[in-house]
């Protein structure tokens, strides 16, 4: 089989992305020589009311105050600078779904949120949730 160019639209991205070493996760270092053929963009969490909005998406009829509380303690997690136990928006989205499923938006987070982190903190969110909420 020849191998022949393909024209490629001036306009034309690829998009890719990763969670950083260090970052708390399980990944591999990314070579420095790979990294110089990108831009390297680097993002952070939703601004509070696209966050807000994206739970109330992704549970029909969510209150926006409960919404506002989902988020709250997402945030208050983030200030604690502990990148493994932090709540992500993909773990707000699953807390949101799950709640849709189970009503009972505690046994949600502790399914959705909790049960992920570490043992040792799994009691700390459980309590920041209800003091939060």
């Amino acid at each position: 089989a020849d191998s022949a160019d393909i024209p490629v639209h001036p306009a034309f991205r690829f998009v890719a992305c990763f969670n950083d070493y260090g970052a708390g996760y399980f990944v591999a270092r990314v070579d420095v020589a790979f990294l110089d053929r990108f831009a390297v963009l680097r993002l952070g969490y939703p601004p509070e009311g696209d966050e807000i909005k994206i739970c109330r998406l992704h549970l029909d009829g969510m209150p926006a105050a409960k919404a506002r509380m989902m988020v709250a303690v997402a945030e208050e997690t983030r200030k604690q600078g502990d990148d493994q136990n932090a709540i992500t928006t993909r773990d707000l989205v699953l807390w949101a779904r799950l709640a849709r499923v189970l009503g009972d938006l505690v046994q949600a987070f502790d399914l959705a949120v909790a049960a992920k982190k570490r043992e040792s903190a799994r009691e700390h969110l459980l309590n920041l949730l209800r003091r939060t909420s």
